[in-house]
């Protein structure tokens, strides 16, 4: 919960001052307390004690940043599609010159087993 009780420079001393308020309390008596928002005091369940409210609104809150990001992201993705397919097909070339030196300390046939391997799997992704 925000502590009203130091008024920021927007505020001035006259709501500064209606910010604090006496209370009757059947417990205390009158206590010279802190006003607070009824708002917040409801979505924070009464006392502070656990609320489903702002449980359920910050999941909420997080749910609709993580679809605003992911629009974004594709919005991007198509505004710059010859970008990420020159990034996409630079990554593709490094992949295969790294398998390449690392196929050099194979045996012969284990090269061509693998190679054979690469041959399967692209001639079955390529009959679906």
């Amino acid at each position: 919960m925000k502590s009203l009780a130091s008024p920021s420079a927007s505020t001035s001393p006259v709501a500064a001052n209606r910010q604090k308020q006496m209370l009757f309390d059947r417990r205390y008596g009158w206590v010279y307390e802190q006003w607070t928002d009824p708002i917040e005091v409801a979505n924070m369940g009464g006392r502070g004690m656990f609320s489903l409210v702002p449980l359920t609104a910050s999941t909420l809150d997080g749910t609709i940043y993580m679809a605003n990001r992911a629009a974004d992201g594709i919005v991007q993705a198509v505004q710059n599609r010859e970008v990420i397919l020159q990034q996409l097909q630079s990554k593709v070339k490094e992949c295969g010159e790294f398998t390449g030196r690392q196929m050099k300390g194979l045996g012969e046939k284990t090269r061509h087993q693998w190679k054979a391997l690469g041959e399967k799997a692209s001639g079955s992704k390529s009959s679906r």
